[in-house]
């Protein structure tokens, strides 16, 4: 603002300086007067110090080549010839006026005379008038519109008048503004070195930036409209000003001046600046350790880097906003072909895209072309059921058939125990491939007269075929089950990963994205979970307590009757295809999963939120090993890789500990069953032990460092508690068998109580997570934690054992519902994959996201389906070939 007064006087100082200057006649030959002298004087000093008013000068008088024949006005040449004789001199000779004379208007003594009279009597004024950078551009801008109007009066054959008012008129008094203002540079407004915050070529370009839209140059206006801005609604968390990011990109600043021409790329970036504590403590929430910052968007030129943004904060005048910068980010060229281990992934995913293709290929060729066989003349079941003329009848649980279909002798059963192993174990998994997984879709078996007659085909050929997206699809989408299954497990099974699903959709994304805020309501988060309602989200953890129950149930039944049926002691081999076959079965697509996030992260999105590191992939190329041993719940948890994995790893450890209490089981019923009623008790133990030191609840994880995610959630000594607990209703139900209750009374009882059981489980938190709720002490933290998750294990067993037992009504009706079946086998795919399409989602956004309650319902369908989307594709290019090499490997095997 101090510019405008002199900006103000020049002008006025101009225009009295100009009507001066008068000329009564074209051709009249009149001496100047003294002020005249003066004001060119005035005039002679701008262009001795601004030699590029002599080049607009210069300019002007100077005809195109086409133009020959041009009258110039005379007063225009007067003025022409004294401003190129002034900008030519050190002194000015103003005799020289026209062509044709030299009017006397006093010797040097006089002129000198002027001069001294000039520069005493308004010396400090003259001088801050003179030294004024926009002045001196203003200036320039007027001298550069008169001489190009003059030239386009020469050229066009036009006469100006030969009053000041005609040459006035030339002049455009915005144009010239905007153009002083183009000319002047911020340059002086950083006090500081630039060398010493940031680099060189970064300042440069910002500072020419700015005065680009000073200037009001379209590609600087568009430059700062992508800038973020301050937001509405900054008190209810909407501390992210994020910008325009794609605007940003679309800019193509183009730097054209006299001095200068110069073309340089954008690039988004973003300073973290640090808000108050007193500011945090006036907002009066409970943020539950959730580090709150204020994140601008900006956008500037590709020369600057994340270092370079937090050093302008170090200049002068930002430095003087005093804000304490907590980081900065720019977004870097992304150049896969420089990154090892993204080029390794590509490698690894272009390998498994040739098999598909091939397999898919070969697969519709022999199809096509193959003469067909069977009742229904589907070429494929000899691939799935038939091998050297044995069938296995594909309703079975377990156990192995002769070629004429008969139940073999214990002494054949014993021979074919690796496939025994493989049948009877397959629905022991957390998406569980159902039973129908090694037999065909249609369902037919070949007739028995045309089975010795089967070719048999080449291994390679068996192997591409394995790949098959015409083979697999159909597996995977089969909604057939076979007689005796326990149906309902498949209902439980895909509506508890759509629980885990809707919490995580709190989580990722919403929460846990801590590079960036996500939501322009951050804080109206917190009201929401202080209701009751959200109690049934939270209760969300309960849902991996299902998949325990699950996988712990149908092993031990499914062992159990494997066993029985076997009536021969357990060989080596038993015992190691056990093992083989549950991480060969898991191992795959995990890896998979993990080395494309891991790899490939970097790649799959951008945006305003796109994090600068994902850590929960990041530590997937140093920790990968943790996965791959299922041991990441126990080792490096400070830096897991894909950290929900967790479970897996539980998972798996818990599979290798249940043989011993299967054989007892088998062996001595009641002290099978009381060893397993120990480990119940030992769990629940060390669930109230580990609770009562860390006093941690879901809301605490990332306010308490960590302690109750490592100590209790995680821990697989807080969680066998549930694992024990299905295998002691799969050691029930193979005893007892599929007997119903008589007593309607009592099964009426049952379902009353494990209901009331379940609903008190899932709310009763809410006594203390509601607004002002009274907090929990120690015990009742670590009670709770001992006792609900073996409670909500009891619920779910209830649930099976009704269902199984044909007490289930309309509940059993809707849990066995066919539909079902296919999103049961995905759910697997979709529990490794869904944390991932949450977080690229939110990472990918170009708004803020608001919470409500329809935006969130309308996020998790969307999340729900996205996820089974991409589960289904990772299932059928890694997951189903997957299992088909193993029976590839292990028929040809026996």
């Amino acid at each position: 603002m101090a510019t405008m007064p002199s900006l103000a006087a020049f002008y006025i100082v101009l225009i009295s300086c100009l009507p001066i200057v008068q000329f009564t006649h074209a051709q009249t030959e009149q001496a100047l007067t003294q002020d005249q002298i003066q004001a060119l004087y005035f005039m002679h000093v701008l262009i001795k110090n601004y030699p590029q008013i002599k080049t607009y000068i210069d300019n002007a008088d100077k005809l195109p080549d086409n133009v020959t024949d041009v009258t110039m006005n005379p007063l225009a040449g007067i003025l022409l010839s004294s401003l190129q004789n002034l900008a030519e001199n050190s002194q000015p000779e103003v005799g020289k006026l026209s062509n044709n004379s030299s009017p006397e208007v006093g010797n040097s003594t006089d002129i000198a005379t002027n001069t001294t009279n000039l520069t005493s009597s308004g010396s400090s004024f003259m001088t801050s008038l003179l030294e004024n950078p926009i002045l001196q551009n203003f200036v320039k801008a007027l001298v550069k519109q008169v001489s190009l109007g003059m030239l386009d009066a020469r050229i066009n054959n036009k006469t100006l008048g030969n009053d000041i008012s005609s040459y006035l008129s030339l002049i455009q008094p915005i144009d010239a503004i905007r153009t002083a203002l183009t000319m002047y540079s911020t340059n002086p407004s950083f006090l500081t070195a630039a060398s010493d915050y940031v680099n060189n070529d970064c300042y440069k370009d910002i500072v020419l930036s700015i005065d680009g839209l000073a200037a009001g140059k379209s590609w600087a206006v568009e430059m700062f409209d992508a800038q973020g801005k301050i937001e509405s609604g900054v008190e209810r968390g909407a501390f992210y000003f994020v910008g325009s990011y794609d605007q940003c990109y679309r800019v193509n600043p183009v730097i054209d001046s006299d001095t200068t021409y110069r073309e340089f790329k954008t690039r988004f970036c973003r300073v973290d600046i640090a808000i108050t504590q007193s500011l945090i403590d006036s907002l009066n929430i409970d943020t539950h350790g959730v580090h709150l910052k204020l994140t601008w968007g900006l956008c500037l030129p590709d020369t600057c880097h994340g270092h370079d943004v937090k050093g302008l904060f170090d200049l002068e005048p930002l430095k003087r906003l005093n804000l304490t910068i907590e980081g900065s980010y720019c977004e870097e060229e992304k150049d896969v072909t420089k990154d090892t281990s993204a080029v390794a992934a590509i490698s690894v995913l272009s390998v498994f895209g040739f098999l598909i293709l091939a397999g898919t290929t070969y697969d519709l060729y022999r199809a096509a072309t193959k003469p067909k066989h069977g009742a229904n003349g589907h070429v494929r079941a000899r691939s799935n059921i038939y091998v050297n003329g044995i069938t296995k009848d594909e309703h079975s649980n377990y156990g192995t058939y002769t070629q004429n279909g008969q139940k073999p002798s214990s002494e054949e059963g014993q021979i074919k125990t690796v496939n025994s192993v493989v049948i009877m174990e397959k629905e022991n998994e957390i998406n569980n491939q159902t039973d129908t997984e090694d037999s065909t879709v249609t369902g037919n078996t070949k007739p028995q007269n045309e089975t010795s007659f089967q070719p048999i085909e080449p291994v390679w050929v068996q192997f591409l075929v394995c790949f098959s997206l015409y083979t697999n699809m159909p597996k995977i989408l089969s909604a057939k089950s076979s007689p005796g299954s326990v149906t309902c497990i498949h209902g439980i099974r895909f509506l508890s990963l759509t629980w885990v699903v809707l919490g995580h959709t709190y989580n990722y994304g919403i929460i846990s994205h801590q590079d960036t805020f996500t939501i322009k309501n951050l804080l109206d988060a917190v009201p929401i979970m202080q209701r009751f309602t959200f109690e049934t989200v939270v209760g969300g953890g309960f849902a991996v307590d299902t998949f325990f129950v699950l996988s712990a149930f149908l092993l031990t039944w499914l062992q159990l009757k494997d066993i029985h049926a076997r009536k021969k002691k357990i060989s080596i081999n038993i015992v190691i295809m056990y093992y083989f076959h549950r991480f060969w079965r898991l191992t795959p697509i995990y890896m998979m999963v993990l080395m494309m996030f891991g790899c490939l992260y970097h790649y799959l999105g951008d945006g305003p939120f796109w994090p600068q590191v994902i850590w929960a992939a990041e530590h997937c190329k140093t920790n990968w090993w943790t996965n791959l041993l299922y041991i990441n719940n126990l080792v490096q948890t400070d830096s897991a890789c894909m950290g929900w994995s967790w479970y897996l790893a539980n998972d798996m450890q818990f599979y290798v500990i249940s043989p011993l209490f299967i054989v007892f089981m088998y062996k001595l019923p009641i002290f099978g069953f009381i060893l397993t009623s120990v480990l119940l008790c030992l769990g629940m133990s060390m669930s109230f032990w580990k609770e009562y030191e860390a006093n941690g609840t879901f809301f605490t994880m990332i306010s308490d460092g960590g302690s109750y995610w490592k100590s209790v959630y995680i821990a697989p000594w807080c969680r066998v508690g549930a694992w024990a607990v299905g295998m002691l209703l799969g050691f029930i139900v193979h005893q007892r068998g599929r007997k119903p209750i008589q007593t309607k009374r009592l099964i009426f009882a049952g379902w009353a109580v494990f209901i009331a059981i379940g609903m008190t489980i899932i709310y009763s938190p809410y006594n203390e997570n509601k607004k002002d709720g009274e907090e929990w002490s120690n015990v009742s933290h670590a009670f709770y934690e001992a006792v609900g998750r073996p409670a909500w294990a009891l619920c779910i067993s209830w649930v099976i054992f009704a269902c199984y037992n044909n007490m289930g009504g309309l509940i059993n009706s809707f849990l066995s519902w066919n539909g079902f079946i296919p999103l049961s086998r995905l759910s697997y795919a979709a529990y490794l994959v869904h944390p991932i399409c949450m977080m690229i989602y939110f990472a990918s956004r170009r708004t803020l996201f608001y919470i409500t309650d329809y935006n969130i319902i309308y996020l998790f369908l969307g999340h729900l389906s996205i996820t089974y989307m991409v589960a289904f594709l990772c299932s059928l290019a890694y997951e189903a070939p997957a299992l088909g090499l193993e029976k590839l490997l292990f028929r040809r095997k026996r």
